[in-house]
């Protein structure tokens, strides 16, 4: 197969991280190679990594924040949706307490995702329980997880 270009990125099935050559034909993914020149994975990938990418072009994927506003899911900006999960959060901490809020992660999240996670729910000052995934010890919000398409913003300051 004749490819426009290979392109070397890191799998985002896991935290691993995984390295990856991706064959683009007109800017769409056409296969998935194990580089062995790889410090971390050397040739190597799960059945994932290596075949699960269809999704990328699925017209059905959500490319952007959705918020529910009449009853009706409307796209946001980054900015309103981070905006909007910090007011909600603040609003049941203070309603409910900080034992009201919980959070789940995903093996699919890097360290630092995972870091980013537990520093936001440090600043409110939510319980300390933390659970193991895949070897890492965290307590960390899905929601932060699922925005890892997200442009870098700086710490979220919580209204108060």
């Amino acid at each position: 197969m004749a490819v426009d270009k290979k392109v070397r990125t890191v799998c985002t099935y896991c935290g691993v991280g995984c390295n990856l050559d991706v064959a683009v034909v007109n800017d769409k993914v056409k296969s998935i190679q194990a580089p062995y020149g790889a410090e971390v994975n050397q040739g190597h990938t799960c059945l994932k990594g290596r075949f699960a990418f269809s999704f990328y072009d699925h017209p059905d994927r959500i490319k952007t924040p959705l918020i529910r506003r009449n009853g009706a899911l409307e796209p946001a900006s980054w900015e309103e949706a981070y905006d909007f999960i910090a007011e909600k959060l603040v609003a049941i901490r203070e309603k409910h307490g900080p034992d009201a809020i919980a959070g789940i992660s995903s093996a699919r999240c890097t360290n630092e995702e995972n870091y980013l996670m537990r520093s936001s729910y440090a600043q409110l000052s939510a319980p300390t329980t933390s659970t193991a995934v895949r070897g890492y010890a965290i307590r960390l919000p899905l929601w932060a997880c699922n925005a890892l398409s997200a442009p870098a913003r700086p710490p979220i300051r919580w209204r108060t």
